[in-house]
């Protein structure tokens, strides 16, 4: 049986979000040290910081995540994959339109072991 070919359902989950997005950057906090409130230091900016990413921003739905702890100012943030292929997963807060948010969980969506969309609960 032939696998089946993600590269269409990519295309279009990155044409979407592209369509209703915003772009904005992925920040990786550093390595247990004191960065500051940014969450990055501007000479680590090639290793810490994922530019030219696409985001929708949505509200939450309660029901749909009955066990998290929840705050009134979490949202769900839907990432489309970078254009280089590198994963988001090791990175700590979003800045989206001027407002930075706090990565509190972010999972793949990944059939078959294709990357087609990040879905991150963030928090403001």
């Amino acid at each position: 049986m032939a696998a089946f070919d993600y590269t269409g359902l990519i295309a279009l989950s990155r044409r979407l979000v592209e369509r209703f997005g915003v772009s904005g950057v992925a920040i990786r906090d550093g390595d247990g040290e004191d960065v500051g409130d940014a969450g990055w230091r501007a000479e680590d900016a090639g290793n810490n910081v994922s530019t030219g990413i696409v985001v929708v921003i949505t509200e939450l739905d309660a029901k749909a995540e009955p066990d998290a702890r929840l705050r009134m100012t979490d949202s769900v943030a839907l990432i489309a994959p970078p254009a280089g292929g590198e994963s988001l997963r090791e990175y700590h807060r979003l800045t989206v339109g001027g407002v930075t948010y706090l990565i509190v969980d972010m999972a793949e969506i990944s059939p078959g072991g294709s990357v087609v969309l990040y879905k991150a609960r963030v928090r403001r």
